[in-house]
């Protein structure tokens, strides 16, 4: 008779290794929540995350942008987190790059009209920097045939 599969959950949770890594990311989890209930409108929905490292709280964002509008808030976003308990000394905000993955669809080489590249041809000719004028041959190859 075949073993009936545990739940995730039991097999998580009974690993020594993982349950200190599924501990840590709720508490992640459960600061997030606090770091966005605490925020005003629009920012939550910029706020991907959260980490405490040592008394600093790192708070990550989707954008530059929005990170500056953060970094405005921090103060008084330190002072409510620290009323609920939260023993932090600073807060710290980052960006988050988030890299296009290998499947990404490749964008197509974008061509330059015929007047252009005879423009780029004609400005390398009369540019005494020979580096310069390579590089602009080499732009003025990308016409439209």
């Amino acid at each position: 008779m075949a073993k009936k599969p545990r739940p995730i959950q039991t097999i998580i949770g009974s690993s020594s290794g993982l349950r200190p890594l599924l501990a840590q990311a709720r508490e992640q989890t459960r600061i997030t929540a606090l770091v966005r209930e605490n925020l005003p409108p629009p920012l939550p929905e910029h706020t991907l995350g959260t980490r405490i490292k040592g008394k600093e709280l790192l708070i990550y964002t989707d954008s530059p942008a929005w990170s500056s509008r953060l970094r405005f808030c921090s103060r008084e976003l330190q002072r409510q987190l620290r009323a609920k308990g939260l023993k932090i000394q600073r807060i710290r905000v980052r960006v988050s790059i988030d890299t296009p993955s290998r499947t990404a669809e490749r964008h197509s080489m974008r061509k330059l009209s015929p007047a252009n590249a005879r423009l780029l041809e004609e400005t390398a000719r009369s540019i005494g920097a020979p580096g310069l004028s390579a590089a602009l041959r080499r732009l003025a190859r990308h016409q439209r045939g």
